[in-house]
C-alpha cells in the first residue's frame, strides 16, 4: 500500500530542503527524520509520520517546500520485510573516534533560535568525539514546533 508523505505544518511559508536523510528501500521507523529544512532563522529536521519503506522520494536537495508539501511515497506493506538501513550505523561509526584533532577547547553557544526557551530531547555527541563544521549537536523542541528542531551549531 503505497502512502503518501507530507511536509508537516512547519509555520513558515516556505523553506529549502537542506538535506535527504533516507533513500529509496529504506526501512524507515515511525519519527526518524527524514530531511532537513532551513528556514530564516533555523534548520529543522522533519519527522516520518509513520513507519514505512522509502518507495519513492519526490524532492530533491535545493528545493522550496511548505506545510503539505508531498516528499515522499512509502511502502507500508513491505516496512516488516526490508532490513535496517545501515546509513545510521556507519554515520555513528564516522564519528566514534574519540581522539580529537585540536585539543583546544572552544565554546558553542544556541543561536538565535527565534524562542524564550526549548528544551533539549536530544544530544547527538559525546565528549571526546571528533566534531566537524556544520556537524549536528543537538535536538531542541519548541511549543510552536511539533517537529524536531535541528540547529545545526558550526565549529570554528
Amino acid at each position: 500500500m503505497a502512502i503518501e508523505i507530507n511536509v508537516p505544518d512547519i509555520g513558515s511559508d516556505e523553506v529549502e530542503v537542506t538535506e535527504i536523510l533516507v533513500k529509496v528501500g529504506d526501512k524507515v521507523e515511525a519519527e526518524q527524520s527524514l530531511i532537513t529544512v532551513e528556514g530564516d532563522k533555523a534548520s529543522m529536521e522533519v519527522p516520518s509520520p509513520q513507519a514505512g519503506v522509502v518507495k519513492e522520494i519526490k524532492i530533491s536537495t535545493g528545493d522550496k517546500v511548505n506545510t503539505g508539501s508531498l516528499i515522499m511515497i512509502f511502502d507500508a506493506e513491505g516496512a516488516a520485510e526490508a532490513a535496517p538501513a545501515p546509513a545510521a550505523e556507519e554515520k555513528k561509526a564516522e564519528a566514534a573516534p574519540a581522539a580529537a584533532a585540536s585539543t583546544e577547547a572552544k565554546d558553542v553557544n544556541v543561536p538565535d533560535i527565534g524562542g524564550d526557551e526549548v528544551e533539549v530531547t536530544e544530544i547527538l555527541v559525546k565528549v571526546g568525539d571528533k566534531v566537524e563544521a556544520e556537524q549536528s549537536l543537538i535536538t531542541v523542541e519548541g511549543d510552536k514546533a511539533p517537529w524536531k528542531c535541528l540547529h545545526r551549531l558550526r565549529a570554528w
